[in-house]
């Protein structure tokens, strides 16, 4: 089981699978994926073989996504928080405008906002006028952040390390370059796919 400390028993909320059954990741059991394969199998020029692989990957993916979400929940922050206080915590000054945090982790402005929102309620961050252009913001690391960051960081860094461990350097070099190379097919559908 996971390291958590949840006393309820609320099976509605999106991270109750994965503490109670994480010893089973949600993907696509054998019925689906063969249902799925024979609904694509009349279509002209796709491989249904490709399209399961492809859905048990995406599904994995996920897997993973929640496993991370639920072990960071313990710490009652999300993996996006995290990863921008970690941003935040290794920036010079340990401070950066939201265009640059949400550049670096990925995220569009306006979701940034709301995540900066969250961690300045929970005293992680705070917002001042930038010094040299007062159109812009910047968000500073508190004393709390840093102590937060201080405590979760290394723990954060052991958990990975564990956890990636678990592949050979060939497979994480492998895994790595797969998930490069889907992005960049993602990014290409996702242009032609504008009008």
């Amino acid at each position: 089981m996971l390291d958590t400390d949840y006393r309820d028993n609320d099976n509605s909320r999106p991270d109750y699978w994965c503490v109670h059954h994480c010893r089973r990741p949600p993907v696509a059991d054998n019925s689906t994926i063969s249902k799925i394969k024979a609904y694509i199998a009349p279509m002209e020029g796709l491989d249904a073989e490709v399209v399961a692989q492809g859905v048990q990957l995406y599904q994995s993916h996920r897997a993973v996504e929640l496993l991370v979400e639920t072990h960071l929940s313990s710490q009652g922050v999300s993996a996006r928080q995290m990863e921008t206080l970690e941003t935040l915590y290794h920036a010079s000054d340990q401070t950066m405008t939201p265009a640059e945090l949400a550049d670096e982790v990925a995220l569009t402005r306006s979701a940034m906002t709301g995540l900066l929102d969250s961690l300045e309620r929970l005293g992680y961050v705070s917002r001042s006028m930038h010094p040299e252009d007062r159109r812009m913001i910047n968000i500073t690391l508190t004393a709390r952040g840093r102590r937060f960051c201080d405590e979760a960081l290394p723990r954060r860094y052991r958990d990975m390390s564990r956890i990636v461990s678990c592949l050979s350097p060939m497979q994480r070099s492998l895994m790595l370059n797969a998930y490069q190379r889907l992005a960049r097919e993602i990014a290409a559908l996702m242009t032609e796919a504008k009008p």
